[in-house]
């Protein structure tokens, strides 16, 4: 008796609006909920309903309540606070390899914003795209600008932390002014100065 009073108070005991009984740890929270309906149902919870009133998604849940989660169809997914205050290893574990996805793609989408800086940087002063933006000759200027491999580099360079004329000038051992063609046709086309010639000869 003991054992199973042990059981039912480590636990709450919660309902879905069908009635189907759902168990979770004490201290538990409609996001805790949500992901053991199912993970989509947790990256896309946007609010709780329990016992027919609106709640915060951090409210602790007791055995009894009727949960509803309202979800978004347009998806941003878990919030990094979420892990302040969910209680299962599932809604943690769920909640984390999201957030790690997405940093994921948000660094190669920085990298490729990288890439693109140096490659115009590289054009403006000249030089041959293909032949300098190239992962083995940029390799020897990682220790310069204090990173250790190519991903991080254009990622400094998109967030501005690294000055892609800087890095165009070490990886190119030149320093190359910006090819303005608006100045280099004035200068083709600059007529020639008039000299003046002494009426004495």
């Amino acid at each position: 008796e003991t054992l199973t009073k042990d059981i039912f108070e480590a636990n709450v005991y919660v309902m879905t609006p069908k009635g189907k009984v759902i168990d979770l740890p004490n201290g538990s929270t409609p996001i805790d909920f949500a992901y053991r309906i199912h993970t989509d149902v947790g990256h896309s919870a946007v609010g709780a309903i329990v016992n027919d009133a609106l709640v915060p998604l951090n409210t602790v849940l007791k055995t009894g309540d009727v949960i509803q989660i309202r979800t978004t169809k347009q998806v941003s997914g878990p919030s990094e606070d979420w892990l302040k205050f969910v209680k299962t290893n599932q809604a943690k574990n769920k909640i984390k390899s999201f957030l790690a996805r997405n940093e994921i793609e948000r660094r190669q989408e920085k990298v490729e914003t990288g890439e693109k800086l140096l490659a115009e940087e590289l054009k403006k002063r000249g030089f041959d795209v293909k032949e300098w933006l190239d992962k083995k000759k940029l390799e020897p200027i990682f220790g310069s600008f204090q990173v250790d491999n190519y991903t991080d580099l254009m990622y400094g360079i998109a967030v501005k932390s690294i000055n892609q004329t800087s890095v165009v000038v070490k990886l190119t051992n030149q320093k190359r002014p910006i090819l303005d063609s608006e100045f280099l046709n004035k200068l083709m086309n600059k007529e020639p100065k008039k000299t003046v010639t002494s009426k004495n000869g």
